[in-house]
């Protein structure tokens, strides 16, 4: 981004009508294009089927000639619902250079799915966008990142209404069904997850968007391996980070709202990503920005905490069949039994242990040595705390209801786990980095997830306002402050209005 294009996003303010967000509207020509369909995957259609080459042929000739016979639909019932809601405009292009800078500034690490160089190929002209439902997508997500803890609240009320504006062309447009390619439609529909717009109960939430993105993946054989497959490097890097940042979401979605798994990984047989996947250089077209390796590496250490969140939860559930006692049906452990209970628990600690013991030293967020102190360490870091402390709160809750029925375990009483300051110690953490969000400004742009965590921690520390240990009731009385609730509260949402819930 140059220095012109950085000053303007840093110094926006939201138009105050909304006559730039209508300035250009696209032929409806280039939205409905036959080139834009995606293409048959044989693959895909046929699951798990061992597949020949004479079998791929004769499949691959069978749609071939269908379509000789394909029958031109009238679009003109999808276009007028397109002139209805304006989906068919864009902002003027300033506002569209701002919002996509800020998509790439403060969004893209989130989910790394878009290739920079690419978009900018296939988007250099506004005005004839490859994909209009990805482009209307990234200036939703761009403008959605764009709140400033300055302005007044008239100017944050009137973002939001631009963003749902936005957002709501976005969804039009998948609604009408416009003939999009499968990595430009599994973009959009990871984008639209990521905004959270619908509140959690609703139907078309980010876990519906989530789901969408799943299907239509496994439709077109994204969980399987790319290697051996008639695909372009820049497909096959493609695949592997939509199909990887799939399976983070689900992972996150399953801990944060209790959902179960959309994707088993053990009939996946799709390759690990790695940091040359990351990288937006492709045959005959170099990128122009040099790979943030830190960013890279937090989003694959990010698919390694849903691999060990996966565990912890798989851990839980075998627990929870083998053990009747168990009075609540929630993912993590709970467990009356408490040599059981120790058993489990240690075995997830081990898990979490290793799992933070691999992690880069940039990404190893501590209070004490601020070169760790960045926005990779505190999302990565404030997630494994929440994970840390949802395991060792069962099992304080577990032993409490245990000992109320009378239930003593004497004989293992070297083997009860330190739950107590276990949960304190992750809770303060969260807090600090809660504190290190809000100091840096960072708490708008990452509210989506540190809300679920800040959430956990926040309960964690309540537990220990009643200790008898005065200088443990001090620090939690800290972290636990109205002060600090209030302005968190404040800053994430304004912003991400779902979480005010």
């Amino acid at each position: 981004m140059n220095e012109v294009n950085k000053s303007k996003m840093y110094s926006y303010k939201p138009p105050k009508d909304d006559s730039r967000l209508k300035c250009i509207k696209i032929d409806s020509s280039l939205v409905f294009k036959e080139d834009n369909k995606p293409k048959v995957n044989i693959e895909g259609i046929l699951g798990a089927l061992p597949l020949t080459s004479a079998i791929k042929e004769i499949g691959t000739d069978y749609f071939n000639e269908m379509k000789k016979y394909k029958h031109v639909p009238d679009n003109t019932q999808e276009i007028e619902m397109l002139n209805i809601f304006d989906a068919l405009y864009i902002p003027d292009k300033e506002l569209c250079q701002i919002y996509i800078d800020s998509f790439f500034t403060y969004a893209h690490y989130h989910f790394p799915t878009i290739n920079r160089t690419v978009f900018e190929r296939d988007f250099s002209d506004f005005e004839r966008p490859s994909h209009l439902f990805t482009f209307q997508a990234i200036v939703a997500v761009g403008a959605r990142f764009l709140t400033r803890t300055e302005w007044t609240t008239e100017e944050i009320n009137r973002q939001h209404d631009i963003v749902n504006l936005l957002v709501k062309r976005a969804k039009v447009l998948y609604e009408v069904n416009t003939p999009i390619e499968v990595i430009p439609m599994l973009q959009s529909l990871l984008l639209l997850a990521f905004l959270w717009e619908e509140d959690g109960l609703g139907y078309k939430n980010g876990l519906y968007w989530t789901q969408c993105a799943a299907n239509f993946s496994q439709n077109y054989a994204l969980h399987k391996s790319v290697e051996n497959r008639n695909l372009s490097v820049y497909e096959k890097k493609s695949y592997k980070r939509i199909f990887w940042t799939i399976y983070i979401r689900d992972r996150l979605t399953a801990m944060s709202v209790g959902r179960p798994f959309l994707i088993n990984l053990s009939e996946c047989s799709v390759e690990p990503l790695t940091m040359e996947d990351l990288n937006d250089d492709i045959p005959d077209l170099p990128s122009k920005y040099p790979q943030n390796q830190l960013s890279s590496y937090y989003f694959i250490h990010l698919i390694k905490f849903a691999h060990l969140l996966t565990n912890v939860i798989h851990k839980s559930s075998s627990a929870s069949v083998n053990d009747s006692s168990l009075s609540d049906g929630g993912i993590l452990l709970n467990k009356h039994d408490t040599i059981r209970s120790d058993f489990y628990i240690k075995q997830c600690d081990i898990l979490c242990s290793k799992w933070f013991n691999d992690l880069p030293y940039g990404l190893k967020f501590t209070d004490k040595d601020k070169n760790t102190q960045n926005q990779y360490s505190a999302l990565l870091c404030s997630q494994y705390y929440s994970l840390l402390a949802s395991i060792h709160k069962s099992n304080i809750i577990s032993r409490s209801m245990a000992s109320t029925k009378g239930v003593s375990n004497v004989k293992y009483k070297d083997e009860y786990f330190p739950s107590w300051g276990i949960t304190f110690q992750s809770g303060y953490m969260i807090a600090k980095i809660g504190e290190f969000l809000y100091n840096s400004n960072d708490i708008v742009l990452v509210a989506p997830v540190y809300c679920f965590c800040y959430y956990i921690g926040g309960l964690s520390m309540i537990y220990h306002l009643k200790n008898k240990d005065k200088r443990i009731t001090a620090i939690a009385n800290s972290c636990t402050s109205t002060y600090r609730i209030i302005s968190y509260k404040r800053f994430t949402t304004n912003r991400w209005r779902r979480f005010k819930e």
